[in-house]
């Protein structure tokens, strides 16, 4: 009898066995990534990041990981091999997911900082060493620090907003692949391409030809 709202760049988890009915707003309706994960290692994972009590998780910007996990499904590798990559792509999503369970109170304001600066600077290339300058630390403790936090390294994560910033420019303007890249930090559009390969399984001109379901 409970309902639940997720909006765009949630994630959300729906137990095993659980009734339950989902949809979208006729006049906005969804794009959705979606896996259905199964197996005895799942519910050990699940209490494991403490994702049992909470429904809803929003704002995660994991979509890279999705489709880096649909990539990998879709290698034409031996079946084994790609259970096996795909399970440990899981459990990196299950990372990042618990790393938006934590209450913003309770992360460090250093943390924060770092962040922030990150998300405000996506057009240009933020090194460690000015992370660690606007702290007054060491490159080591910033990416400690970050990684403990957000579940990822300060330079991953840059990477994975660059390349949702990306996507949201492919699919919903004619900007050409080269302004996108350089309106990114990226001088080498060939360079951009290869980490946005890397990030979702195409390249930037397959995945503008691709329509979002």
């Amino acid at each position: 009898g409970r309902t639940y709202t997720a909006s765009a760049g949630d994630v959300y988890i729906l137990a095993p066995g659980t009734v339950h009915t989902y949809y979208s707003d006729s006049e906005q309706p969804w794009t959705k990534l979606f896996i259905n994960a199964l197996g005895a290692v799942v519910p050990p994972l699940l209490d494991a990041y403490g994702l049992r009590k909470q429904v809803v998780f929003p704002q995660c910007s994991l979509e890279p990981l999705f489709r880096e996990l649909f990539a990998l499904a879709d290698t034409g590798l031996p079946q084994d091999t790609i259970m096996e990559r795909c399970a440990l792509k899981f459990h990196e999503i299950l990372i990042g997911v618990a790393a938006n369970v934590r209450p913003q109170s309770v992360v460090p304001e250093e943390a924060l900082r770092l962040k922030a600066l990150i998300d405000a600077q996506l057009h240009r290339v933020v090194s460690i060493d000015e992370l660690a300058a606007s702290l007054y630390r060491s490159g080591d403790y910033v990416i400690k620090l970050f990684k403990r936090w957000f579940g990822t390294t300060p330079h991953a994560y840059a990477t994975r907003r660059k390349v949702m910033t990306a996507q949201k420019l492919l699919a919903e303007t004619r900007i050409p692949v080269g302004e996108i890249a350089a309106s990114l930090g990226y001088e080498d559009p060939q360079y951009f391409s290869h980490v946005f390969r890397r990030e979702t399984g195409l390249s930037p001109t397959a995945c503008r030809k691709t329509p979002r379901v």
